[in-house]
């Protein structure tokens, strides 16, 4: 994938397509350098780029709820936005601070993490907020496996935490550290991204960590379309890569 954007900070795939080397609709969250003018692309498997929405803050993370609206978090300005799919933006909450990964669960709810307050928050579909786990440390990437269990990386320690969805926190894997984006893929495997190795790693279901690509940079944000290519946000090369 050839397109320049700006600074990139997650993107996500989504929308069966039919059978082609990009399976779905890519969507992409980017920002000018000053962290302000932030938009939300779509790339289709064509690869046209069009813009969905603007005005989205600081969009860092990407999340689609079941009706279809997309969320991203702002942490800049301490808000989860609110995306139509016709591209209309409203704030859905605010006061978490610095609130980055986020995930929605089986039961409808978001689920949001702090990077200062070093907890998980759950938040409804009413927007009422729920406390679910907290005495994390710089929780940046979540992702939610097959059985409903939640994982969240641990940034301060370099431990991928697994989470039930009764909120009994334990440790899955460990030396996986610079995460900033996980996902699954349809396999169950868990893929994470390190901004200090340019590298992407990979984490089986039990809890073995091997180095799955490397060359990327600061790889920001990571997804898979649907036959399970994988693609990543390289935030300072403004680009996406598609592994």
């Amino acid at each position: 994938m050839n397109t320049t954007f700006r600074l990139i900070s997650a993107l996500i795939a989504v929308g069966a397509v039919g059978s082609c080397a990009f399976a779905q609709t890519l969507y992409i969250s980017d920002f000018a350098s000053d962290f302000t003018n932030g938009v939300i692309r779509t790339v289709t498997p064509a690869g046209v780029v069009s813009t969905l929405a603007t005005g989205v803050g600081v969009p860092t993370r990407l999340t689609f709820a079941p009706n279809g609206d997309l969320y991203t978090s702002d942490p800049v300005n301490s808000l989860i936005v609110r995306v139509t799919p016709t591209g209309v933006v409203s704030t859905f909450f605010s006061g978490i601070a610095d609130p980055h990964a986020l995930a929605f669960g089986a039961n409808g709810d978001l689920y949001a993490a702090s990077g200062a307050d070093n907890d998980i928050t759950r938040i409804t579909p009413g927007g009422v907020r729920l406390p679910f786990v907290s005495g994390l440390n710089v929780p940046v990437g979540l992702a939610f496996g097959a059985n409903g269990d939640l994982f969240a990386s641990d940034g301060g320690t370099g431990i991928i935490k697994r989470i039930t969805p009764s909120g009994v926190v334990s440790n899955f894997a460990t030396g996986v550290a610079n995460v900033s984006a996980m996902a699954f893929n349809s396999s169950g495997d868990l893929f994470a991204t390190n901004t200090n190795d340019n590298s992407v790693t990979k984490i089986t279901m039990s809890g073995v960590v091997s180095v799955f690509a490397t060359g990327f940079n600061f790889p920001t944000g990571l997804t898979f379309d649907n036959s399970d290519t994988m693609y990543v946000a390289n935030y300072l090369g403004k680009s996406v890569s598609r592994v």
